[in-house]
């Protein structure tokens, strides 16, 4: 059987397996793919300005509004860094789902309020079209996936490495299996988010470094590496065929 994770060596299929006493049983790792996407600093440039954005530092978190998101730490985070870093823009994207996400949604507002609605930082609780999305992971300088529960490999996260951006996640979950590629910090952490927002947005090297780990991932883990992936074990199988 085929486990749908995130990174070469998710310590997932080790622990599943243990947990339901699988060990004898085969689990092959199948790593969630990417779609690279052609990065160019005017490309950046260009979705920076089409957002009003110019300059700024752009940070960005996106998906599903729940609690389990963890963007309320990553607004603290953001908050601690407005002094030293003017420039830093933040932009907090997606949709509620049902009451629990609407509920959430209220306390982060609530949140912005009582930090005194600052100008860097964006909340935009609504659906992403795919136009919208694409501009806003174009502009973006870092995404953050501040997670405090993962349930499966992150589609924000494979989208942020398709576009060659440094990602920041918690380590929880299926995040851990792209440790080397992605920036892991503890979760519920608002200190260690940023610790590793200032090192990406004020050390070029450090971006680059990381931006080097996305494109490099992304290349060697498209849909076409996953369907030559199928084809293989597909042959294999045929071939036992009597």
């Amino acid at each position: 059987v085929n486990a749908l994770v995130a990174g070469d060596a998710n310590p997932l299929i080790g622990e599943f397996q243990a947990h339901w006493r699988f060990e004898r049983f085969t689990l092959v790792n199948e790593a969630h793919p990417c779609e690279p996407r052609r990065y160019s600093v005017e490309h950046h440039r260009r979705a920076k300005t089409a957002l009003g954005l110019g300059d700024r530092r752009v940070v960005l978190a996106f998906g599903f509004v729940r609690p389990d998101k963890g963007f309320h730490y990553l607004m603290d985070a953001a908050h601690a860094l407005l002094p030293n870093l003017p420039d830093l823009q933040l932009i907090i994207a997606g949709e509620p789902r049902g009451a629990l996400g609407n509920t959430y949604k209220q306390q982060l507002e609530a949140q912005y309020i009582q930090m005194g609605c600052p100008a860097q930082i964006t909340l935009e609780f609504s659906y992403l079209p795919d136009t919208r999305l694409e501009l806003l992971l174009t502009a973006a300088d870092v995404l953050v996936v501040p997670y405090t529960r993962v349930m499966g490999a992150s589609g924000p996260v494979h989208h942020a490495l398709s576009f060659g951006k440094p990602v920041v996640a918690t380590a929880v979950g299926q995040n851990r299996g792209l440790a080397g590629v992605c920036w892991l910090v503890p979760p519920g952490d608002p200190k260690a988010l940023a610790t590793a927002l200032q090192s990406l947005l004020t050390d070029q090297a450090v971006w680059e470094d990381y931006h080097l780990r996305a494109r490099k991932y992304a290349a060697t883990h498209t849909w076409s590496h996953l369907a030559t992936h199928y084809y293989r074990d597909y042959q294999r199988l045929l071939e036992r065929v009597p």
